[in-house]
């Protein structure tokens, strides 16, 4: 009678060491799950961020070429094709007035990529020119800077860019036929 409660008792202590043994694998693979989606959250918002910037990118150099395949521009209120805006440039972006960047010219597919631009004074009193001489900004002469912004979004997510152009002009070809 002795030697069976004490394979029963014995039997009672083998499972205890189980269910410890079976309890901290079970934790260890919890931590290891958590750990995968948390490797797998973050691979996805750098790819996302990725994305955003590759846009905001685009967006930025298809202003750049627009602007300085059409200088010299005048600043307008609004967006028209070029976007270059008749306002001061400030710290802070504003995209309250701006322009949509289409790849390809058909509809927007994926993050909206938006643009604008505003022109740089060169000097004291907002001559257009860096080394004006008498009369160069009003022939459309000399070397303008520009500030473009770009900005894409998606989501609640958003990257804004900025850079500066700089464009040399020698001026409008006018017709001198009498």
């Amino acid at each position: 009678m002795n030697a069976r409660s004490s394979q029963h008792r014995q039997a009672g202590m083998t499972l205890l060491p189980a269910l410890a043994l079976l309890l901290a694998l079970t934790a260890l693979i919890s931590a290891g799950i958590r750990s995968a989606a948390l490797e797998t959250r973050l691979s996805a918002h750098f790819g996302e961020r990725q994305r955003l910037l590759a846009a905001a990118e685009a967006g930025l150099k298809a202003a750049e070429w627009q602007t300085s395949q059409a200088v010299p521009l005048e600043p307008q209120q609004t967006c028209s094709a070029h976007c270059l805006l008749a306002r001061q440039p400030h710290y802070q972006a504003d995209f309250s007035v701006r322009k949509v960047y289409l790849p390809n010219g058909s509809e927007v597919i994926g993050p909206q990529v938006h643009w604008y631009a505003l022109a740089i004074p060169g000097s004291e009193q907002r001559a257009e020119t860096e080394n004006p001489e008498y009369g160069d900004p009003l022939l459309g002469t000399g070397t303008f800077h520009y500030e473009m912004n770009s900005r894409a979004e998606q989501g609640k997510r958003s990257i804004t860019l900025r850079s500066t152009l700089r464009v040399s002009t020698r001026g409008r070809v006018e017709d001198e036929t009498p």
